[in-house]
């Protein structure tokens, strides 16, 4: 009997040992199953926070290309801003894609959308700063200082200095509107321009030429 009862009590004792057993390689496993997990779930999110920052920097980086375009009006910055536009939203997209919350997803397609609607809108800037001239001799720049000199050379003709000195005051009024970009400078050119094409038409000593000449300058303005 009690070699029986012995026997049951080594059986019970093997059966929680290898409970125990089983209990602590099922637990390892879950432990190294939750560290894999947290570890990949890190690593995912160390990536997405330095894609968050590489997106930043293209986004400093246009900036900078829009604002040297503005500054030296030459076409290579539009270039260099499409090559950093396009990084920026390979960028984003990689975002999207390593992106399992609905929230952040939407965060993501906004900022893409914002990335698409810049570069629009800068390349909408570029093709109006063409059409006014990217120098001197260029678009409506150069056209405005053809007639200019047109103008000028025909007044030099017929020696009259109040219209010389009418064509002053109209490039004063170019000038002041050009380094100020306010509209009340097109007003006073206008109202300068209509008061030496009234002296022009009005003097004895006007040409045809020279009234031609001021035409062609005030549809330029216009």
């Amino acid at each position: 009997r009690q070699m029986c009862i012995r026997d049951r009590l080594n059986m019970s004792i093997k059966q929680k040992l290898l409970a125990i057993a089983v209990f602590t390689t099922a637990t390892i496993i879950l432990e190294i199953v939750i560290q894999r997990f947290s570890i990949d779930k890190v690593m995912e999110l160390n990536s997405n926070l330095v894609n968050i920052g590489r997106i930043n920097g293209y986004m400093l980086e246009l900036r900078k290309h829009e604002k040297d375009f503005i500054a030296r009006l030459d076409l290579k910055y539009q270039g260099s801003f499409a090559d950093t536009h396009a990084e920026a939203v390979a960028a984003v997209q990689v975002l999207k894609d390593s992106i399992d919350v609905d929230a952040v997803l939407q965060d993501a397609e906004i900022v893409e959308i914002a990335f698409g609607e810049y570069k629009t809108l800068f390349d909408k800037y570029i093709e109006e700063q063409k059409l006014i001239g990217l120098h001197s001799k260029d678009g409506l720049y150069g056209s405005l200082r053809a007639a200019v000199h047109a103008v000028e050379e025909d007044l030099v003709q017929l020696q009259d200095y109040q219209a010389q000195a009418g064509m002053l005051t109209l490039r004063r009024n170019e000038k002041d509107f050009m380094l100020r970009s306010d509209p009340k400078y097109v007003d006073t050119f206008k109202a300068n321009l209509n008061n030496l094409k009234g002296y022009i038409s009005s003097s004895s000593q006007r040409g045809d030429e020279t009234t031609q000449s001021i035409l062609d300058l005030s549809l330029i303005h216009i």
